[in-house]
């Protein structure tokens, strides 16, 4: 399924309200520092300095990765799915992905399994291309709304195989939502715009709509719980026919689902986007 840019509703969106520029600005200079005191984000571990310790030390090991699995639902969701293990509440760059992911892996001998995932600014290929030891996943046969279903990461795993100090990317629970395609596609032009322009553009068409932001957590909550259970078998297959040391599950950022007012992704210091699991399986 393909979808076109609405440049003439990017140009409309440019015109945000005095209203909803000044609310960015005040929740970027005065909510973002004061939760993160509150919060106490500073004090709290930072996520690639696990990666690196990970890495330097000499693990055979898997690295799972989400892309927006905020801390507070991965901990709520993880209880009920059949992965024992203990978390740790870790702090991700504020930067974009595009920016540090390189930064940390790119002179790394791991191999790296990515999916397909492009939604404007939000594209794995961006991402993870340049980097000399990463797999794209791309199942054109199950494409939909432009990302890859966590099934056919585990389909592509159980084919080939892995390697002794893997990553696995997953693109669930982030935008787009296959547990509400109706709903992904009707955000889905505007979430490509979202982070190019102040305000939030996406709370306005939730509710022009008429769309529940009970929907939209539901649509959130019923990915992550997608794709855990996919790790769940993946794991299962993983214990049994490899050996390695350490099977960690993170997520490379957070999200925003109506915190604030603001939903998906913007560049805040807030702990809904910044803080991810550190989840260590039991092995």
């Amino acid at each position: 399924m393909s979808f076109n840019y609405d440049i003439i509703g990017f140009i409309k969106s440019l015109k945000q309200d005095a209203i909803g520029t000044v609310k960015e600005i005040l929740v970027r200079r005065l909510t973002s520092p004061l939760i993160s005191n509150i919060y106490d984000i500073k004090k709290e571990p930072r996520l690639v300095d696990k990666i690196s310790l990970l890495s330097e030390e000499n693990y055979d090991f898997l690295l799972i990765m989400l892309l927006s699995a905020r801390f507070d639902v991965f901990q709520n969701v993880i209880k009920y799915v059949d992965i024992p293990g203990e978390i740790e509440r870790v702090v991700t760059p504020s930067e974009y992905s595009y920016i540090w992911i390189p930064r940390v892996f790119g002179k790394s001998d791991l191999k790296i399994f990515y999916p397909y995932l492009r939604v404007g600014v939000h594209d794995t290929l961006k991402i993870f291309k340049s980097l000399k030891n990463s797999i794209l996943i791309k199942d054109d046969e199950n494409i939909l709304l432009n990302t890859t279903p966590s099934c056919s990461i585990n389909k592509y795993i159980l084919k080939y195989g892995l390697y002794k100090r893997s990553i696995i990317v997953y693109a669930q629970p982030h935008f787009p939502w296959i547990s509400d395609i109706q709903l992904s596609q009707s955000l889905y032009r505007y979430v490509a715009i979202n982070e190019l322009v102040p305000g939030d553009i996406i709370q306005k068409v939730l509710k022009k709509s008429q769309i529940s932001r009970k929907r939209v957590l539901k649509a959130y909550y019923l990915d992550m719980i997608y794709v855990l259970r996919c790790i769940s078998e993946l794991i299962k297959y993983v214990k049994y026919n490899f050996n390695f040391d350490k099977i960690i599950i993170t997520s490379i950022h957070g999200e925003l689902l109506g915190d604030y007012g603001f939903y998906l992704h913007k560049n805040f210091n807030l702990p809904q986007l910044i803080l991810v699991p550190w989840y260590e399986v039991v092995i």
